[in-house]
């Protein structure tokens, strides 16, 4: 891999919104440990960044208290403290950079759960950007952003990442526009596709 491709966020100008950029990602990012049809990637959290990957799609579950990354119902053997970890040591290493971490709940959106364990772990870790709006590049270096595809309760006084729950379109291509007024195009095609096509999974704000 090229040294480009480690730190390539620090050729850009610091003043442009990350709408204004085409950020590589991975669909079901934590999949490289596990085979068959759950496998989705080949690559580590670590060789998926310095190939130059800036969007994690990570799925959650709670099990017996803790936060592991699940596949449908694949258990895959990493926890959200091993992900906090490894994000955490690469942003250190190239503090040009930042990680665009899309997060569900595997399968229930609706669960509160995720919400009440995950939200104190983050919600006082300055590398965390968690606003409900757009940021300039400049603000987000050295960060993880927070895209939040899982419920959070009513009512909260702030914001709990880019809020894209309860809209996010299944198997379709559809625009939305969420609370805070981000627009959105979502393209997340899966169903009817074979273990050896590629699955298309594209955000755009």
């Amino acid at each position: 891999m090229s040294d480009f491709s480690k730190n390539w966020m620090s050729y850009l100008d610091g003043n442009k919104k990350l709408t204004e950029l085409t950020i590589p990602g991975t669909h079901d990012t934590c999949t490289y440990y596990v085979g068959g049809l759950y496998q989705c990637q080949t690559m580590n959290f670590e060789t998926q960044f310095k190939s130059g990957v800036r969007f994690w799609d990570i799925r959650l579950k709670v099990k017996k208290g803790k936060i592991y990354a699940y596949h449908g119902d694949k258990y895959l053997d990493i926890t959200f403290d091993n992900i906090l970890t490894t994000s955490s040591i690469l942003l250190q290493q190239f503090p040009s950079e930042c990680i665009v971490m899309s997060i569900s709940h595997e399968q229930n959106q609706d669960n509160v759960e995720l919400y009440e364990k995950l939200w104190p772990i983050i919600e006082n870790l300055n590398y965390w950007y968690k606003e409900d709006r757009i940021p300039k590049i400049s603000e987000v270096r050295g960060k993880i952003v927070l895209i939040r595809r899982f419920i959070a309760p009513g009512g909260l006084g702030f914001p709990v990442g880019i809020n894209t729950y309860g809209s996010w379109p299944d198997n379709s291509t559809e625009r939305w526009e969420n609370s805070a007024g981000i627009k959105f195009t979502v393209q997340d095609e899966y169903k009817g596709y074979l273990s050896v096509n590629m699955k298309k999974n594209l955000i755009v704000m």
